[in-house]
């Protein structure tokens, strides 16, 4: 999923926003409830946060407390191809 991936890329406070908001889209498109799309979208705003202990904070894929931090051009450049090559192998996306 989308969210999953942006969540596991992380990146800045501005981005994390703009992947939740998708993801409220995603689930209200999907279930055709706004009223689930609006909880689960609480949820994540609420638990997500990158100073979260938890495997699914944002910027998971990096140490515990980048907080907030865009990448470098060479971590951009290896998120990419991380991402690429699992889209490539049928990941399930789900579009904005």
């Amino acid at each position: 999923m989308a969210h999953d991936l942006a969540y596991w890329r992380g990146g800045s406070a501005a981005e994390r926003l703009a992947s939740d908001q998708a993801f409220r889209r995603c689930v209200q498109t999907a279930s055709r409830s706004p009223a689930l799309a609006s909880v689960m979208y609480g949820a994540v705003r609420v638990s997500g946060g990158p100073w979260t202990p938890a495997p699914f904070r944002w910027a998971y894929g990096w140490p515990y407390g980048r907080a907030y931090q865009s990448l470098s051009a060479a971590e951009q450049t290896n998120a990419d191809t991380l991402r690429d090559a699992w889209l490539a192998n049928d990941a399930q996306t789900c579009k904005p």
